[in-house]
């Protein structure tokens, strides 16, 4: 007897950054519109979500990639002004849980798809 095992299908880099690039660029104007200036924490929020969503379509480079995307728009439009980077200790530590959550995402996703797609014989 043949066990079909579920795959769960996987944007490719062409697709899934350019996704994270257009997710990243929507939640920060969303997070500007709703006061992030003031409360930066909310676009940081908004940004690990849309990590997250790239994590969950797609591979590590791509995830990692729009984990850095979303670093410079939080940077540029929400602690900066005008898209100038800020460098800042706030601005190190939100990269900083950008990128770890990216990584932790990734890595979380990797195994429930490995979980998933695992066969008995």
């Amino acid at each position: 007897m043949r066990v079909q095992s579920w795959r769960h299908p996987v944007l490719e880099w062409g697709f899934a950054f350019p996704l994270g690039f257009a997710l990243g660029i929507v939640g920060t104007a969303l997070s500007v519109s709703v006061g992030a200036t003031g409360w930066p924490v909310v676009s940081v929020v908004v940004l690990v979500v849309v990590t997250d969503v790239v994590a969950v379509v797609s591979t590590a480079w791509p995830t990692l990639a729009t984990a850095v995307v979303c670093w410079c728009l939080h940077s540029g439009f929400v602690l900066g002004r005008a898209g100038e980077l800020a460098f800042s200790a706030q601005s190190w530590h939100d990269a900083l849980v950008l990128m770890v959550n990216a990584v932790v995402a990734s890595v979380v996703v990797a195994t429930i798809r490995a979980a998933l797609s695992y066969r008995r014989a």
